[in-house]
């Protein structure tokens, strides 16, 4: 759902393609973003996943969407727009542990989030996957050298980012901070620093989302953004008033149904469960693949966890609102505390507002 989002820039709730392997088509009229930028001259290459989540979605918008796609297999000067996937990262890495022996990452010192249980499988999982962001952010390095090494750093626009939070248990498919919140990195060069949102090494608290992204890339390069999307370019010539909330949804992950809504300002997240009878930690074969996953449920079934542990295996509350800059993990819900229902019944409101 989330790659639905990012190559048509609508909400897929509002193509009926929330669902995770969804094959129901899109309406004719939403071109994925790739072709705006073809048909103004520019190639386009994505080395290689596409995945979009939709009936009829191929390969088609692209130059090149194969693992040899790339930009110095253009033409001659002319514009591109490239696109590198690397999964060194993806949730399979941690469905097999590597040897103790040769992780970078000590398991007894990595930071553990208060829902997981303190397990040896959890803290290798937990170890195993600090050393393949590490490995990303090198590889990340690798395409920057390369950007400088064809002479074309200083005429790149380079955005940086995760199609979803990490993939340990209750990070990707669920509507929380671990889930949603993606690291985004934008690297302007001088001969564009009139786009550039603040000085170099600078970090920025204003709020986007997947939806902003095709947008984005069509205000960069000076393409008219067709009214159907959904988003706000938050660079470029047509730049956006910033958004107010991050939107998100969950329904089907796979084999297990759900359907919860959230919204996200800059300092609370306000999540509506509409089957709280399901509990988060539904079996998924996918999910279970990994260690970590297996060790949790063993505990809560062991009668070992704390209650903060157990609330993943157990029904959901109705409504939670967490303060997720002082709560970043989201644990402490304060939905039912008198000194937030002005906060709750607001955001309450705007998420009504936004599904219908």
């Amino acid at each position: 759902p989330a790659r639905c989002t990012i190559i048509t820039g609508v909400y897929p709730p509002s193509m009926g393609t929330q669902h995770m392997r969804s094959r129901y088509p899109i309406p004719e009229f939403i071109k994925p973003y790739p072709e705006y930028l073809r048909e103004a001259g520019y190639y386009c290459t994505n080395n290689w996943k596409t995945d979009y989540n939709f009936l009829g979605a191929d390969k088609s918008y692209w130059d090149d969407s194969t693992r040899k796609g790339h930009y110095k297999n253009r033409p001659e000067g002319q514009p591109f727009f490239a696109i590198f996937n690397d999964t060194i990262s993806h949730e399979s890495s941690v469905h097999e542990s590597v040897a103790a022996e040769e992780l970078r990452h000590d398991p007894a010192k990595v930071p553990l989030p208060p829902y997981h249980p303190d397990t040896p499988d959890a803290r290798h999982d937990w170890a195993q996957y600090y050393d393949k962001i590490e490995d990303l952010d090198r590889r990340f390095g690798e395409r920057l050298q390369e950007l400088e090494d064809h002479g074309l750093a200083e005429d790149t626009i380079v955005i940086y980012y995760a199609d979803h939070g990490g993939v340990l248990a209750r990070s990707k498919r669920f509507l929380y901070e671990t889930g949603l919140r993606v690291p985004m990195i934008v690297r302007v060069p001088d001969n564009f620093k009139r786009f550039a949102p603040g000085k170099p090494g600078t970090r920025t608290d204003q709020v986007v989302t997947f939806i902003d992204h095709p947008a984005t890339l069509l205000s960069l390069a000076g393409i008219p953004i067709p009214e159907h999307m959904q988003g706000t370019a938050y660079l470029g010539t047509q730049k956006g008033t910033p958004r107010k909330y991050a939107q998100s949804f969950r329904g089907r992950m796979d084999e297990r149904y759900d359907f919860s809504r959230t919204i996200r300002d800059k300092k609370f997240r306000y999540i509506r469960h509409f089957n709280p009878h399901r509990p988060l930690g539904q079996n998924l074969q996918y999910l279970w693949r990994a260690p970590l996953t297996r060790s949790w449920e063993a505990e809560y079934n062991a009668g070992r966890l704390n209650k903060v542990q157990s609330q993943f295996w157990k029904p959901k509350p109705v409504e939670e609102l967490f303060d997720s800059v002082n709560d970043p993990w989201e644990v402490n819900n304060l939905a039912a505390l008198p000194e937030y229902q002005e906060t709750l019944e607001r955001m309450r409101q705007d998420l009504r507002d936004w599904m219908f």
